[in-house]
């Protein structure tokens, strides 16, 4: 395992018989992954993306935390519009 650059820490690691890639001591430490700590594999266009798991539903909930103050937002225009009160007298 080598250090590839300083300003992000990129790690080579092999893959074993198993499948099985070993994460290196500084990076777990500095992560905080533990013995049964959970996480995310992602696969994206031939890369192979790995977060925390914790990390990723934060992340996550960020993302819909946006989507779902615009839907509240365009709920409350439509709810809220004037122009639909001509069908209270039908």
């Amino acid at each position: 395992m080598e250090s590839l650059t300083s300003a992000v820490d990129v790690q080579t690691v092999r893959v074993s018989e198993k499948g099985q890639i070993a994460i290196p001591a500084k990076m777990r430490r500095r992560l905080g992954l533990r013995r049964g700590s959970t996480l995310l594999l992602i696969e994206d266009k031939g890369r192979i993306l790995v977060t925390k798991g914790e990390r990723a539903a934060e992340a996550l909930a960020d993302d819909f935390s946006d989507l779902t103050k615009h839907a509240e937002r365009s709920f409350r225009d439509l709810w809220e519009n004037s122009a639909d009160e001509v069908w209270n007298d039908v």
